[in-house]
């Protein structure tokens, strides 16, 4: 005979005392981090983190954290770039069907990227983009036309990268982006 369950909400303690963790990632309940919040960038850090063991060759405390990006309508020019010198990023575009564009530079030096070197990256929604450490980057842009909706990107990073290992360079390139 079949035993019917009772689905359960993952606010029930019965999850935190298995020792699962949540966030809902399309609404943050945590104010966002950073300075870019003038930008009409949003940037909250950390809401998950996910435990991956150790390395199969015992290297201890994996940890990768979840983060979001939410990038308000705004003018699609780039000032800043930014680069980690220790670790990857990973960007997933969870943005509800719209496409958005990635300005990138490659990585290997600390000098700021010059204008032909920086490159703009059409991603697709339910994309996930693997950045190698050290490669220039900054929040992405809608490619909905007239899109009056903010977009959400998933970021995964070690925990607390952004204050620790996050090197912003304000660029006076004149770059663009259009839909």
């Amino acid at each position: 005979m079949d035993q019917r369950l009772k689905v359960r909400s993952l606010s029930d303690p019965a999850f935190a005392a298995m020792g699962g963790t949540y966030a809902n990632l399309c609404w943050p309940h945590r104010k966002p981090t950073g300075k870019s919040r003038r930008r009409g960038v949003r940037f909250y850090a950390d809401l998950v983190g996910v435990n991956l063991g150790s390395a199969p060759d015992g290297t201890p405390n994996n940890v990768a954290s979840i983060s979001v990006c939410r990038v308000l309508p705004r003018n699609t020019t780039h000032d800043p770039l930014e680069f980690h010198e220790a670790t990857g990023e990973g960007v997933f575009n969870f943005n509800a069907s719209d496409d958005i564009v990635l300005l990138l530079a490659k990585a290997g030096t600390q000098d700021p990227p010059k204008r032909e070197d920086v490159l703009a990256f059409r991603v697709p929604y339910g994309t996930f983009v693997s950045l190698p450490k050290g490669m220039w980057h900054w929040a992405p842009v809608s490619m909905a036309p007239d899109n009056n909706w903010p977009i959400y990107v998933m970021i995964l990073l070690p925990p607390e990268t952004y204050r620790k290992d996050c090197h912003v360079r304000k660029l006076n390139l004149g770059l663009w982006v259009r839909p």
